[in-house]
């Protein structure tokens, strides 16, 4: 999906720049329903923030994790709770695919 097409599409994405059309176009993978669903909800952003829970050097911070459950907790949070699942189900697929293909390439040597 061209990144004018998402422009075009979404009040949301719009004046955005560049970088977060990309990342819009990126996370829908292709989806132009997607897309509007992740710009109306701010989509880039949840990730960042799911991104930065599970990437933490240390380990999760508890606390920050609460946080976002509180955040996604709240009656009016349901669009938001829904496009966290769908990024988090995402980040799971795409893992999986790359713990598959690390497989077949070490069998392959």
């Amino acid at each position: 999906m061209p990144d004018a097409m998402v422009t075009g599409c979404s009040p949301a994405i719009g004046p955005a720049s560049n970088r977060m059309r990309r990342a819009v176009t990126a996370l829908a993978e292709g989806s132009i329903g997607r897309a509007l669903d992740l710009a109306a909800a701010g989509g880039v952003e949840l990730y960042r923030a799911v991104l930065a829970l599970l990437t933490r050097e240390g380990g999760i911070d508890l606390a920050a994790l609460h946080a976002f459950a509180d955040r996604l907790a709240r009656s009016e949070a349901e669009e938001t709770y829904g496009v966290v699942e769908g990024l988090v189900g995402q980040m799971l697929a795409r893992l999986a695919i790359t713990a598959a293909k690390t497989r077949e390439r070490r069998r392959a040597i």
